[in-house]
């Protein structure tokens, strides 16, 4: 293992040599599957070296030529995706997590965060900063940042959503509409009331926009002819227990279902939804770690469509928790994984045919990082190191060359990769 510092940045080629790749965003894609069709590691002791910063890290977006990381405070910063030496330092954003969210990758490169009551595109050198228009109103949490199916920009808050252009006009882009979301009903019950930090909403192609709140998931529709989010939702499903709740998890969308979780009442545990994306129809609940009573992971569910594999994540002391695989049709519990501690994020690889997760033993005080085979649940150690400090539910990125990125809580973050791969 290797452990470097922040090193002088070196000068960029070119504004444009950063990021060329389209797919890159918070959990991977626009429905939430938290599943890269990169390749990622899968051997034990693999090759490692860490990165230190000087504060905690929020999420990554992976490119062929930079790794992109959003730290906690004011600054993205890109490193190279081998060497982990600092290429560039965006200007200060002038805001901190969670006022300082999102991320995501258009199509040219460019990067898009929300940053206080604004969005921010950073060209791909981090060199400018183009800002949208104050939205209304201000001083919310943002959660989520998101491209819709005509190019504009979603940005939804804890008590609002916005239409944001992606088209510069004089100098800044334009907010195109907004909508509060404390004024949605279904059946006269408020179906979003406020909640600090709301999860992001998952999308379709056909503009179908799929939010989780404190009582209900539900479908809303995206107007491209009036750039507007339809304020009457198409359909809305309570949890079946009231004081319980589905912010917990934004959903994540598989074929012509849309799934989510539910926070577990005192003596009860997690509980999956599988909806009909077209009918909110429930076509079938599961509970897919039963002993773990209570308790619950901030980025629990995710997807392997290929598969047909649901890929669920949930926090314990014990191993009653871990990471499982549920069938998309049957909600059949397919395999469980048990590991204690782990951290309240993970991602996969649909290539390599894994999941990945980190966890620290309170017996060992080792910080771990797992692979766990898609196929049957069963665990690889990757890397493993002492550590006085958790996990968090900070967000992994699957680069290139089968290389994982993986936050830590030094703070930093750990770039693995299989030895065979160290000299490609």
């Amino acid at each position: 293992m290797s452990i470097i510092k922040r090193k002088k940045q070196r000068k960029l080629a070119s504004q444009n040599e950063l990021a060329n790749t389209t797919w890159p965003m918070i959990h991977c894609d626009p429905q939430g599957t938290k599943t890269s069709p990169n390749e990622g590691p899968t051997q034990e002791d693999a090759s490692t070296i860490l990165a230190q910063l000087d504060s905690d890290v929020i999420l990554m977006l992976s490119t062929p030529n930079a790794i992109y990381v959003q730290e906690a405070e004011n600054y993205v910063k890109a490193f190279h995706p081998e060497t982990l030496e600092l290429l560039a330092t965006s200007p200060n954003l002038d805001a901190t997590f969670p006022f300082f969210a999102g991320g995501t990758l258009d199509d040219k490169g460019y990067l898009w965060f929300t940053a206080n009551d604004r969005v921010a595109r950073l060209s791909p050198d981090l060199s400018e900063v183009v800002w949208s228009e104050s939205f209304e109103p201000s001083g919310q949490a943002y959660n989520t940042c998101c491209f819709l199916p005509d190019g504009n920009f979603l940005v939804t808050t804890s008590i609002a959503a916005h239409i944001i252009s992606s088209e510069r006009t004089n100098g800044t882009f334009k907010v195109i509409s907004s909508l509060d979301l404390y004024s949605i009903m279904w059946n006269e019950e408020h179906v979003y009331p406020f909640y600090p930090i709301m999860p992001r909403p998952v999308s379709d192609e056909e503009g179908g926009l799929y939010f989780t709140s404190d009582g209900f998931m539900s479908k809303l529709l995206y107007d491209q002819e009036t750039q507007t989010i339809l304020p009457d939702p198409v359909w809305a499903v309570p949890h079946q227990e009231r004081d319980t709740s589905f912010n917990l998890s934004d959903a994540v969308v598989v074929s012509n279902r849309v799934y989510a979780a539910a926070k577990p009442q005192d003596n009860n545990a997690m509980q999956i939804y599988s909806v009909d994306r077209t009918s909110g129809e429930v076509e079938g609940t599961c509970i897919p770690f039963p002993e773990a009573i209570g308790s619950v992971s901030a980025h629990c569910v995710g997807a392997v469509p290929d598969k047909n594999m649901l890929i669920v994540i949930c926090e314990t002391s014990d191993l009653t928790g871990g990471m499982a695989a549920v069938n998309t049709t049957t909600m059949e519990v397919l395999w469980h994984s048990p590991i204690a501690q782990i951290g309240g994020a993970f991602c996969c690889s649909s290539v390599s045919n894994r999941g990945y997760i980190i966890s620290r033993d309170s017996e060992d005080g080792m910080l771990k990082y797992w692979a766990i085979n898609l196929d049957d649940g069963s665990q690889t150690v990757l890397h493993q190191y002492p550590s006085d400090v958790d996990p968090s539910v900070s967000l992994a990125s699957i680069g290139y060359d089968g290389k994982l990125y993986y936050p830590n809580p030094s703070p930093g973050f750990a770039m693995i990769q299989d030895i065979n791969n160290t000299n490609n």
